[in-house]
């Protein structure tokens, strides 16, 4: 190479690369995981919100998931979304997504923070939207895939909240036994 850069390429390649490669591929970094922030129970505004397992219409929603009416808990904004949880009809529970506008002007949140971690399952994982009353699966996850790990319920709690990129063709978000990665 030339002290100066050139205005034009030049005719021949440099002999040797000035780099030597890695033998491996570097590893995206590895981030510290957060946990799941406390939530908040509140009463969002009226009407019916449709409930994604993700933050847009574009993830998977679980059995027509909706939500209207009652005391929720909110966790956090990402992006235009809300991540809540909410009792369902038949005594169980969900956590999933639902559009900010549902959000009364009065009530503040934060906004959510999460791991790019990927991680590898090293057993078939029970993919769930509730980890908390009634741990009903919604999937399963065969052994070697590769999911993103974006935070656990809680200290010390076994469940980690993961996004997998294709769940019957779309992507989704939902709760595993930590021990199916660790």
């Amino acid at each position: 190479p030339t002290a100066e850069p050139t205005a034009e390429p030049t005719a021949d390649p440099t002999a040797e690369p000035t780099a030597e490669p890695t033998p491996e591929p570097t590893a995206p970094p590895v981030t510290k995981v957060p946990n799941l922030p406390q939530y908040q129970s509140i009463r969002f505004k009226e009407g019916s919100y449709p409930v994604y397992t993700g933050p847009g219409t574009n993830y998977y929603r679980v059995e027509k998931a909706t939500v209207g009416g009652g005391v929720c808990r909110l966790y956090g904004t990402d992006g235009d979304w809300l991540l809540m949880g909410y009792g369902t009809s038949d005594g169980g529970y969900r956590i999933g997504y639902i559009t900010k506008d549902a959000l009364p002007d009065d009530i503040k949140t934060e906004a959510l923070t999460f791991s790019a971690n990927q991680v590898k399952l090293n057993t078939e994982a029970r993919l769930i939207d509730d980890p908390i009353i009634n741990a009903k699966q919604i999937g399963r996850l065969p052994a070697g895939s590769t999911v993103t790990l974006l935070a656990y319920l809680e200290e010390g709690s076994s469940w980690a909240y993961i996004e997998v990129a294709d769940f019957n063709g779309k992507p989704a978000r939902g709760f595993i036994k930590r021990n199916n990665f660790e």
